[in-house]
């Protein structure tokens, strides 16, 4: 049996006060069960959330759930944390996806995704979510959050995710949120690139190791065949050593850009590939890069 709590802790109501102008009465009351249940549960599920809170059925708060003006809701928070801790031009708007595993057959939007941890197609929510993270590391918070779908999908309209990225770094600068903008080598594209910099956007994009570029002229090879070659700068961040390395090398459909290329030292199977519009010196790339990693762990 679930432990059961009388009330919601008062300290929660405070904080959940500004949102209940964006919610009817009954919705109140539902809104304040979820997340003092996400607070306080180990398990998240709406059955357990239910359970410690409240004595109802779980349906009820199932179906007030779908009801709730999320977009309202999102911007009512981003207002109060830009409030508090206005985000910085040096920070990190981090745009990623993860493969939440489900077990039911019939779960609205879920459907068979690749899994970045198996390598394999499963079933689940492929969740694309932004990220703002201050230059100093130390605070961070969701901007956005979204669910990919797979074209078979009979019931949401498909948006390519890289098209999904992109809608969310608008989302975020309509809501003052700044930072570089920072994805992985799934977000890549020409198109993408370009479309960033006509908003003048700064941008750390990975880029797949079979990207093609031309050095000083040359004849195109991958990034993986360039960099096999180079020497790499030994740069610590914390207490771990990478190394890191950068060119400027000319992209097809794209133009001449900065190609970087940084592994932790000694795991040069590790290797990963960068497009940027930076000037920083390596060290402060490295930085940046680190503080991604540290956001997707």
């Amino acid at each position: 049996m679930s432990l059961q709590f009388k009330e919601t802790p008062r300290v929660i109501n405070k904080y959940l006060k500004p949102y209940m102008a964006a919610l009817t009465k009954t919705q109140q009351q539902h809104f304040t069960t979820f997340i003092t249940g996400i607070i306080i549960k180990d398990k998240k599920t709406i059955q357990e959330i239910n359970d410690c809170i409240s004595m109802k059925d779980k349906s009820n708060l199932n179906r007030t759930l779908v009801q709730w003006d999320m977009e309202q809701l999102n911007g009512i928070s981003l207002a109060r944390v830009q409030r508090m801790h206005p985000s910085k031009d040096d920070g990190l708007l981090i745009t990623d996806n993860t493969l939440s595993h489900k077990t039911g057959n019939h779960m609205e939007s879920a459907g068979n995704h690749r899994s970045g941890v198996t390598k394999q197609n499963e079933w689940g929510h492929n969740i694309v979510n932004s990220y703002c993270m201050h230059p100093d590391w130390k605070f961070g918070y969701p901007v956005i959050v979204d669910i990919f779908t797979n074209k078979d999908d009979t019931v949401h309209p498909y948006r390519p995710i890289k098209r999904m990225a992109l809608e969310q770094v608008r989302y975020a600068r309509t809501h003052n949120v700044r930072g570089i903008f920072c994805t992985d080598s799934l977000y890549y594209a020409d198109y993408v690139v370009r479309e960033i910099e006509t908003e003048s956007e700064r941008y750390l994009l990975g880029v797949p190791s079979t990207l093609k570029i031309s050095v000083k002229r040359a004849p195109r090879v991958s990034v993986f065949e360039y960099f096999e070659s180079e020497r790499f700068e030994k740069v610590d961040v914390g207490e771990t050593s990478y190394r890191i390395t950068s060119v400027e090398g000319s992209i097809r459909k794209v133009g001449k850009r900065r190609i970087i290329c940084s592994f932790p030292d000694g795991r040069e199977d590790e290797k990963k590939y960068y497009v940027t519009d930076l000037t920083y010196p390596n060290n402060e790339l490295m930085k940046l890069l680190v503080c991604r990693w540290s956001i997707v762990c």
